[in-house]
């Protein structure tokens, strides 16, 4: 009797599981983009798999900054859901109020399978508007920099769908964007130019930018050649932005070297001599040569001066 009730029971489940349909499964429950700096296309994929099904999988995106997600593919066939199906979601963020959506995959008889989607995107601007101060402090033939994350007024307003964003190759090679996380366009400087009025000792080239919202990063460099103070403007311009003009005032103060005693912007072996050659006839060498910085010159200092140009230090 014991035999024929588990017998039974046995049967029956496995009619349950066979009368059981179409199930969608996925490799997550949620995804989770994290922190994303505004204007920079980034990705996360994870793997499909479907049993039983009776059609196609239909991938979407759902919510209110559903445009600025993209998922890919939007279709799955039963045949390769049952070997699993690689899906990406790219999310390309212009609004920082963009961080959560849900994507949603549905097919034939199938309860839906809905992932939550959720980011932090962020602006982080360093320089904007007209009035940014910047102060740098080099040795002569040094050099002092910094990198500077511009951000135009209109960066809210996202990229015209009818005016196509054409994309230029890098280094003469053409990309393959659906394997990068990042807009590459944007690292070539895209419709974004510095200029610098003032002293040449400030120079400016911009790293990256992107073409989905007006924001691009400035590296900006001081390398004085002579001592003293020095000052330039920096003009960051995007044409396409409703307030197209950024400026920064650059400040440079620049000294010599430490071991410099022949105030040539250098440290070298005739650095070396000119030292020893002021202790043995004391003739007083002080500023530049003094190494340790106690504003007299003694062997501390050509000892000191030896280690650098042995690479010591």
């Amino acid at each position: 009797m014991k035999k024929g009730f588990l017998l039974i029971m046995t049967l029956m489940l496995a009619s349950a599981f066979a009368w059981a349909g179409p199930v969608i499964e996925a490799s997550v429950d949620a995804l989770n983009f994290g922190e994303v700096n505004l204007g920079y296309s980034t990705f996360k994929s994870f793997r499909v798999t479907g049993t039983d099904l009776q059609g196609n999988i239909n991938l979407a995106i759902e919510g209110r900054y559903a445009s600025e997600y993209e998922v890919s593919p939007t279709t799955i066939t039963p045949e390769k859901a049952a070997n699993g199906a690689v899906v990406r979601v790219t999310y390309k963020p212009t609004s920082t109020y963009s961080g959560s959506v849900n994507l949603v995959l549905a097919s034939e008889n199938a309860e839906d399978l809905v992932i939550p989607v959720t980011a932090d995107p962020n602006r982080n601007p360093t320089i904007y508007g007209y009035n940014n101060q910047r102060y740098y402090t080099a040795s002569v033939g040094e050099t002092d920099s910094s990198i500077e994350v511009a951000y135009f007024a209109d960066a809210e307003i996202p990229h015209d769908p009818n005016q196509p964003v054409v994309r230029a190759p890098f280094d003469g090679v053409d990309l393959d964007l659906d394997l990068v996380d990042i807009d590459f366009w944007g690292l070539i400087g895209g419709d974004y130019e510095v200029s610098i009025e003032g002293d040449d000792c400030f120079d400016a080239v911009i790293v990256k930018s992107s073409s989905i919202v007006n924001t691009c990063n400035v590296r900006i460099s001081y390398t004085p050649q002579e001592s003293g103070s020095h000052h330039a403007k920096l003009n960051v311009i995007c044409p396409n932005a409703g307030v197209p003009l950024i400026v920064v005032y650059l400040n440079g103060t620049a000294d010599f070297p430490a071991g410099d005693a022949n105030g040539d912007g250098l440290t070298a072996i005739n650095d070396l001599t000119g030292m020893i050659d002021a202790m043995l006839t004391e003739s007083g060498l002080r500023g530049a040569p003094d190494m340790n910085g106690d504003h007299i010159l003694t062997i501390t200092d050509i000892t000191g001066l030896i280690d650098r140009l042995l690479g010591d230090e």
